[in-house]
C-alpha cells in the first residue's frame, strides 16, 4: 500500500491523496444552496392616471406660424382643441367650455377656502386687540394685525399691508419712531410752514422729504401720530429748551442726520431739479420742461 502511494502520480483528475474527499463524507457540508425567493412586485396604483400624466408631459415639436417649437403634449392638444372650437366645431366648443368651467370651479374653491381662513382669523383676533385697548394694555403680539388685512369680497383676495412676523413688527416700530421724530423736527425747523409739495409749490424741505418717504412705508393704521406721541411732543415743547435740544440732537444722531442739524438753517430742494413730482402721497419720476435761468 505504501509503495502504491509512492508510485501515485498527481496530475489532471488525480488530486493528492491527503486532499481527497473521505469515503462517505460529502464535499459540500452545508448542502445545496437554495434559490432565494423574491417577493412579487406590487401592482402600481392609478396606472391610468400615471400614464396620462406621463404622456401629457412628453415634449413634441409642432409648427405654428411657420416656426417650430417644442411643447408638452397636453399643450398641443389644448391648442388643437382651441383651433377646432374657433373653427365652429360644436363638440370642441363644448369640451373646451367644460374644461374651463371645471378649472374656474377649482380656482374659486381654493380662493374661498383661503378667504374663509383669513376672514375667521380677523373675527377671532379683533376682540383681543379691542380688549387690550379698553384696558390700556399693550396690544397682543399677534401677526398680522387684523387692521392690516384688506379683504376683497368681489375677488376673494386678501391683501396684507403690515408686518407679518415679530422681525417686521420691530422694523415697523423703528420706522414709526423715526416718523414721529421727523414730524417734530419739521415743526422745530419751520419746514412745515412751506406746506406739502405740489406742482404749484415744488420747493420742499429736506426733512419733509424724509418724512414723506417714510410715511407710506407704514401700515395705514399707523400713519397718523398716536395720542401718546403727540402728548410727548407737547411735553417737550412746553418743557425746557435745553432738554428738547438735547433730545433732538440725540435722535438726529440715531437717525443718521447731519451733525448740528438743529442749528443749521432750513435747507430746501426744488423737485423740478430732481425730476420728481409729489402725487397721491408719493414721489414719482417726472420730466419737467426745461426752465430758463435768468442771471442778474
Amino acid at each position: 500500500m505504501t509503495e502504491r502511494k509512492a508510485d501515485y502520480e498527481v496530475g489532471y483528475g488525480k488530486p493528492p491523496v491527503h486532499s481527497r474527499f473521505k469515503k462517505g463524507q460529502s464535499g459540500n457540508r452545508p448542502g445545496r444552496t437554495h434559490k432565494q425567493k423574491t417577493e412579487p412586485d406590487l401592482p402600481a396604483l392609478d396606472l391610468t392616471r400615471t400614464y396620462i400624466q406621463r404622456e401629457g408631459r412628453r415634449m413634441i415639436t409642432i409648427r405654428e406660424g411657420g416656426e417650430a417649437k417644442s411643447v408638452p403634449v397636453i399643450e398641443a392638444v389644448m391648442h388643437a382643441l382651441s383651433i377646432k372650437a374657433m373653427q365652429g366645431s360644436i363638440l370642441a366648443q363644448r369640451t373646451l367650455l367644460q374644461h374651463q368651467l371645471a378649472e374656474d370651479a377649482r380656482v374659486r374653491a381654493e380662493r374661498e377656502s383661503t378667504f374663509k381662513i383669513w376672514r375667521d382669523y380677523i373675527r377671532q383676533t379683533e376682540p383681543l386687540f379691542a380688549k387690550a385697548a379698553e384696558r390700556g394694555e399693550p396690544p397682543p403680539k399677534i401677526y398680522p394685525h387684523p387692521a392690516d388685512m384688506i379683504l376683497n369680497y368681489n375677488t376673494l383676495d386678501c391683501r396684507i399691508v403690515g408686518p407679518t412676523n415679530a422681525e417686521e413688527a420691530s422694523e415697523c416700530e423703528r420706522r414709526l419712531e423715526n416718523v414721529a421724530f421727523l414730524h417734530e423736527l419739521i415743526a422745530y425747523r419751520g419746514e412745515a410752514e412751506n406746506g406739502l409739495p405740489s406742482d404749484d409749490n415744488p420747493v420742499v424741505g429736506l426733512f419733509m422729504i424724509l418724512y414723506l418717504v417714510e410715511v407710506p412705508m407704514l401700515p395705514p393704521r399707523l400713519r397718523q401720530l398716536s395720542k401718546e406721541a403727540n402728548a410727548a411732543i407737547g411735553r417737550r415743547i412746553m418743557g425746557s429748551r435745553q432738554a428738547r435740544d438735547a433730545y433732538i440732537d440725540q435722535r438726529a444722531r440715531e437717525l443718521g442726520c447731519p451733525p448740528n442739524c438743529r442749528q443749521r438753517p432750513p435747507a430746501f430742494l426744488d423737485l423740478r431739479d430732481c425730476g420728481l413730482r409729489f402725487v397721491n402721497g408719493r414721489f414719482v419720476r417726472h420730466r419737467w420742461p426745461k426752465r430758463k435761468i435768468e442771471i442778474g
